[in-house]
């Protein structure tokens, strides 16, 4: 909801809008509807400044992640293993609660492996990426198998059972593989940790770049507001200082051996400021923690393996005991804070796809604010025609070499009688313009505009 602020100086009765009643009278009617609404900060502001900028883009943002989450599709690949009863979770509050959960066994993902073929143009697409971080490409089959259920099965979020089978059948280790998939903006969740998969798609909706889930696994040293994010290397590669490189899996071949799970990428996050969250079910609901934090520019011992990055965050003793009390499992989700909150254009003149017609570029005159009324007309202007009409805009229009001039506006249109503007000026009603919330004079209608155009 927006509201136009009234203005110093413009207080008398013709221009106040005694914004604040008006907007409160309006939430009070919506509540008593049960209409959902958001009210905005600071509680007026004019809709070309910069605060209702980013109101704006802040509940586009809401919008987009609630549109995805209702119904959204989760795909849980595997059972979950057995010493991993932290991840249990109440699936009928999902299902509940708009989440939606899809059961696979890996053996139909085995059976995916199987059926592609070696020269499938797919496997040039995972090769890309793969060789970026190693020069092996035996994860490219289960790439293209998960984002082939994905798509068949429109799945919106994976939770999948890393280990031990895939390792056992292919010598892999599938971290890599959820790090593309992340970057890809398909979320992929380890260990079957099926309610944080809503989280990553919540965090990759709202920042439109990648996710990734991390252990929060280590104290640093005795600093009491520094710990250390692990994993074994799911992360999209725009959260790391690099690509990183693959290694094996070191919990594996600790206890079978070398080339057992080849799949780790070994890297550091990058430093940036996060937002950080987990999310867990309990009695039919969802319960999460979401906070902002950052990724400090810290290295640690050599030899720690997977991904790893050292978060600072004041308070984070007060947080971990609200996390221990509250069943919090070790897993939290994170994206790039600073990346959620500027989007980029890139620009290249040199890069051109066919030619724009010259029509696009027409001139779109409305009733709002001084397009018309102050814009291009106003009579009693020194540079007003004997109609009323601007002739330094008018000199600058055709200097424009506008195409096509679109009348009588965009959401003014949806409330507008064109009878309204014919006829005499004198005799033409006055109105209440619905979409601007705006007294409309219809000094200018049809006939002036006709008479603009030529």
């Amino acid at each position: 909801l927006q509201a136009y602020p009234d203005e110093l100086g413009k207080m008398d009765f013709a221009n106040r809008r005694d914004a604040f009643a008006g907007k409160l009278g309006l939430c009070a009617v919506l509540k008593q509807m049960n209409v959902s609404f958001v009210s905005g900060e600071p509680f007026v502001m004019h809709p070309l400044s910069k605060e209702f900028e980013k109101e704006l883009a802040d509940f586009v943002g809401i919008c987009r992640i609630v549109k995805r989450m209702k119904h959204m599709r989760v795909g849980v690949l595997g059972a979950r293993t057995t010493a991993f009863k932290s991840v249990r979770y109440d699936e009928g509050a999902m299902e509940l609660r708009g989440a939606e959960v899809e059961a696979y066994d890996l053996t139909q993902i085995f059976d995916r492996m199987k059926a592609i073929a070696e020269d499938d143009p797919r496997l040039t697409d995972w090769e890309k990426d793969i060789l970026e971080i190693s020069n092996t490409c035996d994860q490219c089959k289960l790439g293209v198998a998960l984002e082939e259920l994905v798509g068949e099965m429109k799945l919106d979020a994976l939770a999948i059972r890393c280990w031990s089978e895939l390792q056992y059948e292919y010598k892999i280790t599938p971290c890599t593989v959820m790090g593309i998939l992340n970057k890809r903006q398909i979320p992929v969740v380890c260990e079957t940790d099926a309610t944080n998969a809503p989280a990553m798609l919540a965090l990759a909706l709202a920042s439109e770049t990648g996710v990734g889930c991390l252990d929060v696994n280590n104290n640093y040293g005795t600093d009491p507001d520094k710990c250390i994010l692990f994993h074994c290397g799911p992360l999209p590669i725009d959260l790391l200082c690099g690509p990183g490189h693959m290694e094996e899996h070191k919990m594996f071949t600790k206890t079978q051996g070398e080339n057992c799970s080849w799949g780790v990428n070994v890297g550091q996050i990058k430093p940036c400021e996060i937002t950080i969250c987990g999310m867990r079910t309990e009695n039919g609901e969802f319960r999460y923690f979401v906070e902002k934090a950052e990724i400090l520019d810290i290295k640690v011992d050599e030899g720690f393996f997977g991904t790893y990055g050292v978060m600072g965050l004041p308070g984070l003793q007060e947080k971990l005991r609200h996390m221990s009390e509250e069943g919090f499992r070790h897993h939290a989700i994170i994206t790039d804070l600073i990346v959620m909150l500027k989007a980029k254009i890139k620009v290249d003149k040199d890069y051109q796809i066919g030619e724009i017609d010259k029509r696009i570029y027409g001139s779109f005159i409305e009733h709002l604010g001084r397009a018309v009324y102050g814009g291009i007309y106003e009579p009693g202007h020194p540079m007003a025609d004997e109609q009323g009409f601007r002739k330094d805009v008018i000199d600058l229009v055709k200097e424009m070499d506008v195409p096509i001039v679109r009348y009588p506006g965009g959401n003014f249109v949806s409330g507008y009688n064109w009878e309204d503007g014919v006829g005499p000026v004198e005799d033409r009603p006055h109105r209440l313009e619905l979409a601007w919330s705006a007294l409309e004079t219809n000094e200018v209608g049809l006939n002036e505009f006709s008479s603009y155009r030529k």
